[in-house]
Order: structure tokens, then sequence, then C-alpha cells
């Protein structure tokens, strides 16, 4: 029997009423619900309990409750077993998410129905070798950044791809992303803005200490090399701002396409662009808080 999986952020205002909500739904049309185990632990649901890893061989679609962050994790977690996404969202900005929390119950039943279409998103596959050993690996959806640790003094990195030197840069660090994060971390320190359909990468260097440093957009195909320059110099490593790696110096960061996409979940008709300009416009009227 197939399940709908839940996987929602916790933290998120509703979250857990929504969830015992989706459950009795679910049931009620004889629809069987799985959530991750600490989750189904924190809401009492232990019999529901399906470890992630495992979703890949019954769950038919996910339903991600939270913000574009949760939306995020579960890419990490469901790409590499084809799970499609749907996020719902639970916090402000929402340019990952297809449904909205209030309209959450109207819409379903369709997405139950598997009318919809899948948004293949190329994922990132970022290891990090000290000498010859791996002591660092993890996918990602938005961004791999390395940078200079805090308070230190700026960095230099030479990003190489394949074996050419792609260049060395004055910077307080770098940012390879995929054309969904291309409206994230990437786009606020200067680098454009992909349509996700493009298969390409984004390296783009964070506050640069020359004019001439811009982003440079790569085949999906290239393997990039970043590494520090200078025999002293600590790195920090982050993935889609939610997983940190402390680099020491000498370690080599290897960041390519991932071999599977995570698939989000749309509406026919569906528009980037239209999202785009309206995302982006809700984002630009929001009041300082």
């Amino acid at each position: 029997m197939k399940r709908i999986g839940i996987f929602p952020n916790l933290e998120k205002a509703g979250t857990s009423e929504v969830c015992f909500e989706l459950v009795r739904y679910l049931g009620g049309r004889g629809e069987e619900a799985v959530l991750p185990p600490a989750v189904a632990g924190a809401l009492g649901l232990e019999k529901l309990s399906l470890p992630v890893e495992r979703w890949g061989e019954t769950v038919r679609l996910a339903l991600v409750l939270g913000g574009d962050g949760t939306l995020l994790s579960a890419a990490r977690a469901l790409a590499p077993q084809a799970v499609p996404l749907l996020g719902v969202n639970f916090g402000h900005f929402g340019f990952l998410s297809e449904i909205e929390r209030n309209d959450l119950f109207r819409e379903l039943p369709r997405f139950l129905r598997g009318d919809f279409v899948l948004d293949p998103r190329l994922m990132l596959e970022v290891v990090v070798l000290r000498g010859e050993e791996r002591v660092f690996k993890a996918l990602c959806l938005n961004e791999v950044c390395v940078l200079k640790e805090l308070l230190s003094r700026i960095a230099e990195i030479s990003v190489f791809a394949g074996d050419s030197l792609l260049d060395t840069y004055l910077a307080d660090g770098i940012i390879v992303a995929t054309p969904t994060g291309s409206t994230a971390y990437s786009l606020s320190a200067g680098g454009p803005i992909l349509h996700p359909s493009v298969d390409a990468l984004i390296v783009t260097p964070v506050c640069p200490h020359s004019l001439s440093s811009r982003s440079i957009v790569s085949p999906s195909g290239t393997v990039l090399r970043v590494e520090s320059r200078e025999e002293n110099q600590r790195m920090h490593l982050s993935v889609d701002g939610q997983i940190s790696f402390g680099m020491e110096p000498g370690d080599r960061a290897f960041i390519k396409a991932y071999e599977r996409p995570a698939l989000l979940v749309r509406n026919e008709g569906w528009s980037f662009y239209e999202v785009l300009r309206r995302k982006m416009k809700e984002g630009g009227d929001k009041p300082a808080s």
C-alpha cells in the first residue's frame, strides 16, 4: 500500500494541529499517513512512525509543512529516494512551496488523485577531503558556502573547474548555488537569477575585494573544487544554511551536481516567473522587524 508522508516543522505555529487533522483526513479517505520517528514520538503517534530513509519504499507523496527551510531539509532526505515533495507554506516567504496553509484541505484532494506535475530541481553533492580521507559529505538544494571564520581576516580562496583554475578570490567566501538557490544567498551576494530548468551551477564570491570579481555560471557537469590558498586559514562550510562543518587548512571541498533531482509537486500551469514576481514583491514590501 502506498502511503502519504507528513514531514512537518513542529516549531512552526499550527503544524502540530494540522498534522492531527491530516492523519484524520487521510484515514477517512483510506490513505495511510506516516511520520518521521521524532515527529511521531512528539505527537504521540508512534504507530505512524517510519524512518525517513525508508520512505522511498512505500511513500508516494510527502506533505512538507513549514517554510522554505523545511523543504530544504526534506529535499536532502528524500531526493535520493525520488519521493515527490508538496510544500505547504507555514512561513513568510514560501518561495518553494505550492500551497498556502489556509488552502491545504481545499487543494489537497487533487494532489492525492495525482493531478499534478513534477518540477525536478538540481541538487548538489559536496565532499570534503582531508588528504585522501573523506571527512564530510552532504547534499543540498540551494547552495554550498565556504566562508572565512567569523572575525578572521579576508580569505584567499581558489576555485577550480575540473583541473582548470576558475579564479582565486580575495573575499569573505564563495557560494556555489543551484538554479533553485539563485534566489537565495547567492542573489543577496550579487549573483544572477536562473530559471530552475537551467542546467548549471553558479559560483558567487562573498564581499570580494575586487571590482572585477563576478559570478560565473558553469555547466552542471562541472566538478568544482574550493580550497583556501593560505596554510593557516580555517574555513567554515555551510550546506543550505542548515548544516555546518569546520574545514581545516589544506581541506578541499568538491562540489558537483547530484545524480538525482529533488521532485517538487506543482499545479498544472505553474510559472516560475509568476512566483518570482509575486514573492519578490512580497519580500520587498515586508516591513523591517
